[in-house]
């Protein structure tokens, strides 16, 4: 979820508020550029949803909501200013099991190539930050 603001105003869109870690519910979904919108680290999020984390949806974003706003974004995992990486990584280092959605914005594609070509970044991202430590590829300098 994320702070609603219509004409400049705070608006109570959710209840008990825009922020998952007040809910009282099993299960929580972390979605990358809900988090960016909402001012909050994603990284920090899923620490503190613990166990309730469920679902991600994978995506990233770099608007958030502090100037009235709402755009969400979705952009590809990587694009924005979300630490989707490094949440990632930190799921599989924990042994998480939950289920991982690409949730990317593909209208600005141009054709179909264009649409698929994004996808395949999204899945390639998701792999290489969910695979173990020692079988990530060493990057090269």
């Amino acid at each position: 979820m994320f702070p609603w603001a219509v004409g400049g105003r705070s608006v109570q869109a959710y209840a008990p508020g825009p922020d998952p870690r007040e809910l009282d519910c099993d299960h929580i979904t972390l979605d990358f550029s809900h988090a960016a919108l909402s001012g909050h680290n994603s990284l920090e999020l899923a620490k503190d949803f613990g166990e309730r984390l469920r679902h991600v949806h994978l995506c990233d974003g770099a608007t958030t909501g502090d100037d009235g706003r709402i755009f969400d974004e979705h952009l590809l995992p990587g694009y924005g200013i979300q630490p989707v990486a490094e949440t990632l990584q930190h799921l599989t280092e924990i042994g998480w099991s939950g289920h991982i959605v690409a949730e990317i914005n593909t209208r600005k594609s141009k054709n179909e190539s264009e649409r698929l070509a994004a996808l395949v970044e999204t899945l390639d991202f998701a792999r290489l930050h969910t695979s173990p430590v020692d079988a990530r590829p060493v990057p090269s300098n």
